[in-house]
């Protein structure tokens, strides 16, 4: 898939791989790929957080696998759920 966006970092490209591989809609995630951005407002609340907040978080929601997730993995799960 191809996937180049002019204006948009590596990383929000990347994100935005991962979450049409995981089967969600082209709209919704460019809008999740770029809404830490800092281009309108910055970044979200889970971006502030640590890694340790995230997961008891992730585990308080029930996500499954969350043990082995990346800080960033943990914001796509947490965003998702």
């Amino acid at each position: 898939m191809s996937t180049f966006n002019f204006g948009a970092s590596m990383d929000e490209d990347a994100r935005f791989e991962r979450l049409c591989n995981k089967g969600m809609r082209k709209g919704k995630a460019a809008r999740m790929a770029h809404s830490g951005s800092g281009r309108k407002g910055g970044f979200s609340k889970y971006e502030k957080w640590t890694t340790d907040e995230l997961y008891k978080k992730a585990v308080e929601m029930g996500i499954d696998g969350c043990a082995q997730m990346s800080k960033h993995s943990l914001i796509d799960a947490l965003r998702e759920h």
